[in-house]
């Protein structure tokens, strides 16, 4: 009631007394009666007829006045004193649910699942072992009301209450053996003691989402209305919409002002986990005179474990006192672990957790002989011993200690163990396909190797060549070394055997690699190494000095990248180099001498770089260009400055080169220059440089960008034309070792067998898990598979194509860890096919408006991002029935077509090709509506989040 109001009904009431004052009314009566006179007035009644008459207009005017008020006051009040009604009602209801809620945990010894499918029972799975595996089908639901005895799961508002429940109380039982339910209670209270929230599980938090904290079930009402307007989840408001674990902490207080997204009404009841023990497990008296919580437990007062939850354990709790296992004279303690498990050399995170049984608890331990295990740690008080086996492959004895806490003098037990350090060495190859299978077609050649497990000191390598001649091997690293040509070899057949050997214990951890290796007669040759080698197969470069590698036996003249020169994926061999961009180059210091003759060769990329002007340089000295291009004519030569005499042309005109890689050799002999381009003399230049080379790419007033180059080589002699025949066939294998190289984030080999619609039956052998099913749609059939030999590499999958809206196909998702997302990654995706000539567009993968290769028309064609076009046009046919090898990349620069593993087609791009919620799909395109199926056979699908380069 207002001031007003209040003033004006004290008035009136005043006035009333006052026009009262001899009248007999009673109540609410006295403002309708007529006015009662003594029988002394009733003879002069007649005479003052007029003065005493009924209610004047006045009279009449205030009492209509003040039932104005009165109604005015109940029409303010009474909606809300029905609303508080309301919500008092369905308080209590929730309360009874609680009560009914607490009951069945009484009863069961669990609490019970939700109700996730209206029917008012929970939604329990029985796993092989119940309770203890069961799930519920989710965590967060309806109440299950009939399951707890209850005639209704609705609120006050007939709206169902919700229930959430901390998914391991599921699992208990009321028996009080392993699984028991108040055991379980205690483990939960004592590991959130110090753990931070498990988000995961059933948790409320503030209304800005701070201030975790875990319940053991928590139950629910929207209230009267959806507040916060969203119209999600009912009338639920804040964190209590939706069917995550996460909640609003209990007392949240009732909001209807703004912002509208934060307006709350939610009643609710979040059961703590120390409430729901103190209601089912306390107070139940103990043997032995406890007559404590700590000693109701079965081995309440010797299990080593804070039961009560008051920090104190075992004896060291007043509840235990005169416990048998507490008094003076019991039995003597004694170490109970048997064996402590073997562990491998060097293991940093050994670990093994020592028990004891008698005594009085609590226990202290101490480690009386570490067995040489410098940094052993036995805690005093959980008895875990932890450390690194910093000893070689043996048996080593270490000694434990263990004290209980009998007074006035402790009882102690002593035991030794035996500590088994083993070996877990491997040798792995990480060049090439990572086989034990190579061809030695090169004499240029080189294949890396690495150790995994532990050792303690560097790898010592040896190699037996099965009586080949001509290799040689080099350590490389702490674990890593290359197997190279160091002469001639007869072509042949060899078993090699490369064996690693840990420096520190070289007799007992040992291991070895035996390699079948083919030479053929373009690998026989002896080796041509060069003065100087540069491989461009760094990750990537930022101006740290010294970080373009010399790889050449002396590595004497490494170079630095200067203004943005960078390296790529997409290289001759591995990756390479790029100066297409600013004033790019790479700068040598100490800079080359080259004498009386010398060869440059190298691999680059047609057409040359599009930044710069006047002329294109691939290397440059303190004075002469030994080799460049001019602009505008094409034509290739070198450039004297030394003397003066300027430029000096070939004679060849580079426009005349098919776009993609090609091999250049300037021989510098006499007083000219040869220029070889693929093996193969194409022109001379009458001027030969005889001073040094500075740098590469580029000159270094920075405009001359020459662009792709890779396998830049130089000696200070003039290579024969069989000896650049050997360079131009050159090969060799990336260092796998290095993060830029990695193997597939997702392979799909179509091995595993069979299929038959199963989540994750379409296994990744890629680094990543994003494994996928065989599906269907319409008529189409599920994907099946050939025999073990009928694929192109084993097995394939073989996809059967009705039409392009009914066919087979396999779904791999999205996974979450975006896995099968490029974002701004370099991407290739490669492939086996075997088209079986089906018309239409027949759709070899797709990740919908991100990558997608088909055939049509006879044609492979691709689309990916950031030109969401098909491309390829006619470069790549292909002939029904017949594999072929697909193969996509992009590298930030250039999309890349190869088919067979050669190069067909190409076109510019930059951009990132981005992230989306679509799935991959393999034999079909479209996430919601598969369609455009693929008829014959796909095998090997490989996706790199890197770009291959061309001998990958």
């Amino acid at each position: 009631m207002t001031e007003d109001r209040k003033r004006l009904w004290g008035k009136t009431v005043k006035s009333l007394l006052r026009s009262s004052h001899g009248h007999k009314c009673v109540g609410w009566a006295m403002l309708t009666c007529m006015p009662m006179k003594s029988p002394a007035h009733l003879s002069s009644h007649r005479h003052n007829r007029k003065k005493e008459s009924g209610f004047t207009l006045i009279e009449m005017a205030i009492v209509l006045v003040i039932v104005g008020i009165v109604i005015s006051i109940i029409a303010t009040v009474l909606p809300s004193l029905i609303q508080s009604a309301k919500i008092r009602k369905a308080r209590a209801i929730l309360e009874k649910v609680d009560y009914a809620l607490e009951g069945y945990v009484a009863a069961n010894g669990q609490c019970p699942c939700p109700d996730t499918d209206g029917d008012g029972l929970e939604n329990r799975t029985p796993g092989s072992n119940p309770p203890i595996d069961d799930t519920c089908d989710a965590y967060v639901g309806d109440l299950p009301y009939l399951t707890l005895g209850l005639s209704s799961g609705n609120d006050n508002w007939h709206n169902p209450i919700k229930y959430a429940v901390y998914e391991d109380l599921i699992k208990t039982t009321s028996s009080t053996g392993s699984n028991y339910y108040c055991f379980k209670l205690r483990d939960i209270i004592n590991y959130y003691r110090t753990n931070p929230a498990d988000t995961n599980k059933l948790y409320t938090t503030d209304k800005d989402g701070t201030n975790p904290s875990n319940k053991a079930y928590v139950i629910v009402s929207g209230g009267a209305k959806d507040l916060d307007d969203d119209g999600a989840d009912g009338f639920f408001d804040g964190f209590n919409e939706g069917s995550d674990p996460h909640f609003d902490e209990p007392n949240r207080i009732e909001y209807h002002g703004d912002p509208v997204a934060d307006r709350y009404d939610d009643l609710m009841r979040a059961v703590s986990f120390n409430y729901l023990r103190g209601r089912e497990c306390g107070g139940a008296g103990g043997g032995g005179g406890g007559g404590g919580v700590e000693n109701s437990y079965p081995d309440g007062c010797t299990n080593g474990i804070d039961d009560d939850g008051d920090l104190m354990v075992d004896c060291d709790d007043p509840d235990c006192a005169g416990n048998p296992a507490c008094l003076a004279g019991g039995e003597n303690v004694q170490i109970a672990t048997d064996s402590v498990p073997p562990g491998a050399v060097n293991s940093e995170n050994y670990s093994v957790t020592f028990t004891a049984s008698g005594g009085i608890t609590p226990y202290e331990w101490e480690l009386l002989s570490n067995g040489g295990f410098t940094d052993f740690y036995l805690h005093p008080y959980s008895g875990q011993l932890s450390g690194t086996l910093s000893q070689c492959p043996g048996n080593y004895s270490i000694q434990v200690k263990v004290s209980d806490s009998t007074q006035p003098t402790a009882t102690t037990d002593t035991k030794s163990f035996n500590v088994q350090v083993t070996s877990d060495l491997e040798v792995a190859r990480t060049s090439g396909d990572h086989s034990t299978n190579i061809t030695w077609d090169s004499t240029a050649q080189e294949e890396t190797f690495e150790t995994n497990g532990g050792h303690l000191g560097d790898i010592d390598w040896t190699l037996d060549t099965g009586g080949a001649t001509g290799f040689s091997y080099v350590s490389t690293g702490a674990d890593t070394c290359k197997i190279k040509k160091n002469g001639s070899t007869t072509a042949g057949t060899y078993t090699f055997t490369l064996t690693a050997k840990d420096h520190d214990c070289s007799s007992t951890n040992t291991a070895n690699i035996v390699l079948t290796v083919e030479v053929t007669e373009d690998g026989a040759g002896a080796p041509n190494p060069p003065d100087a080698e540069w491989r461009m197969d760094e990750c990537s470069w930022n101006g740290t000095e010294g970080e373009v590698t010399d790889s050449s036996e002396t590595g004497l003249y490494p170079g630095t990248s200067k203004n943005g020169a960078f390296t790529i994926g997409t290289g001759k061999i591995c990756r390479c180099a790029s100066t297409d961009t600013g004033s790019a180059y790479v700068l040598l210091d100490p800079v080359l001498d080259i004498g009386a003759e010398w060869t440059i060769a190298a691999w680059f990329y047609w057409p040359l770089a599009s930044t710069g002007s006047g002329w294109w340089t691939l290397t440059r000295g303190t004075n002469d260009h030994q080799i460049l291009v001019q602009r505008g004519s094409n034509l290739l030569g070198t450039y004297d400055n030394k003397h003066g005499t300027g430029w000096h042309s070939s004679g060849f005109n580079m426009s005349s080169l098919s776009d993609g890689w090609h091999h250049i050799a300037a021989v510098g002999h006499d007083s000219q220059t040869d220029f070889y381009i693929d093996a193969t003399l194409k022109g001379t230049a009458d001027y030969k440089s005889d001073t040094d080379i500075k740098t590469l790419g580029n000159y270094i007033g920075g405009n001359q960008n020459w662009g792709k180059f890779d396998e830049l080589k130089v000696w200070n002699k003039a290579l024969s034309e069989d000896e650049i025949s050997q360079e131009y066939a050159a090969r060799r294998s990336c260092d796998g070792a290095q993060p830029c190289y990695s193997d597939p984030v997702a392979e799909y080999r179509m091995e595993n067998f069979p299929w038959n619609g199963a989540d994750n039956e379409v296994r990744d052998s890629g680094s990543g898990e994003s494994h996928g099913k065989a599906a269907n749609r319409g008529s189409g059939s599920l994907p099946t598979q050939t025999t073990p030999s009928g694929g192109k590499v084993c097995r394939a999958g073989v996809f059967a194509r009705v039409d392009a809206s009914n066919g087979g196909y396999l779904d791999f998702g999205d996974p979450a860890d975006g896995d099968l997302d490029p974002g701004t990654d370099p991407w290739t995706v490669s492939a086996w096919i075997k088209w079986d000539g089906s018309t239409g567009e027949n759709i070899i993968y797709n990740k919908e408006n991100l990558y997608e290769a088909r055939v049509s028309g006879g044609y492979v064609n691709y689309a990916w991002q950031p030109y969401w076009y098909w491309v390829g046009g006619t470069s790549f046919p292909v002939t029904a029935d017949t594999w072929a090898y697909v193969t996509t990349v992009y590298d930030g620069h250039e999309q890349i077509l190869y088919k067979d593993g050669v190069r067909v087609y190409s076109r510019p791009q930059t951009g990132a090709i981005g992230t989306n919620s679509s799935k991959l799909l393999i034999g079909a395109r479209g996430s919601a509506s598969p369609r455009n199926f693929f008829g014959g056979m796909i095998d090997e699908v490989k996706i790199y989040n890197r770009a291959l380069a061309e001998n990958e």
